[in-house]
């Protein structure tokens, strides 16, 4: 019995050696492809290019709101300025009537001939703005579909490694089983040889002291495994190596 709660706990620090060093390695892969993944998500020239088309997109919206706003006013000061220049002809004519002729103030002429000149200046330029948006808008579009391009390969990759990982898990798994069986296989044959020769010993040879010496082994290995389900209630993050350990540890029961 002491040979085998030696074996046991043996077992278990060796097992614990062996999944803290796969975890740190299963970890610098993952930090790895969350790297690598960032790199194709986040391209730093897709997200700059990107920023600077929307402020570009943004500037040339509150020009456009500028032009318009520019062009009302030209047309209410063209509207006003007609409106003059008819009230001056009217007056203009009912001088002559009389008598008395005015002059017609060349400068609404000028007026109305700079307003209708801005107007059809305004008008190109606000042309060349929509053309402008609706090019950075078909570029925006063209960076979207790259996105979703990079995002669907990467999703791709983060499955394949799911995949590989499930593998691989299952795998161990399976090699571990087999070790745990091979391991009792050999004990149960050195056992098998020493009682043949004659030359076994039992660990407890007062039978009435064997239940104890079992309710303590029972005792501890119940106390490694409460450590070990609180661990995980703790830090779930360690869900997978815990629950290796609660394996053995439940095997170890068996023994």
């Amino acid at each position: 019995m002491y040979e085998q709660r030696t074996s046991v706990r043996f077992t278990l620090f060796m097992v614990i050696i062996f999944l803290n060093r796969r975890y740190i390695v299963y970890w610098e892969g993952k930090v790895h492809l969350a790297d690598e993944t960032r790199k194709i998500l986040k391209s730093e020239n897709h997200l700059s290019e990107y920023s600077n088309i929307k402020s570009e997109i943004r500037r040339l919206q509150i020009k456009q709101e500028q032009i318009k706003k520019e062009q009302g006013n030209l047309v209410q000061q063209m509207r006003r300025a007609v409106y003059i220049h008819t009230s001056l002809y009217i007056e203009a004519d009912k001088q002559a009537l009389f008598g008395k002729r005015r002059k017609t103030p060349e400068y609404i002429h000028k007026k109305i001939k700079y307003a209708q000149r801005k107007i059809q200046q305004d008008k190109k330029e606000l042309e060349n703005v929509y053309k402008k948006i609706d090019s950075l808008k078909r570029t925006v579009s063209e960076l979207n579909e790259a996105y979703k391009t990079e995002n669907m390969l990467a999703s791709e990759m983060i499955n394949k490694i799911k995949v590989m990982e499930y593998d691989i898990d299952n795998k161990e798994q399976e090699k571990r089983q087999a070790v745990i069986e091979l391991s009792f296989k050999q004990k149960k044959a050195k056992l098998m040889q020493k009682v043949l020769e004659g030359s076994y010993i039992r660990a407890i040879r007062n039978e009435l002291r064997r239940p104890d010496e079992i309710e303590k082994l029972q005792t501890g290995l119940r106390a490694i495994q409460v450590i070990a389900e609180a661990a995980i209630n703790e830090y779930p993050q360690m869900d997978k190596v815990l629950n290796k350990i609660l394996d053995y540890i439940i095997v170890s029961k068996q023994i």
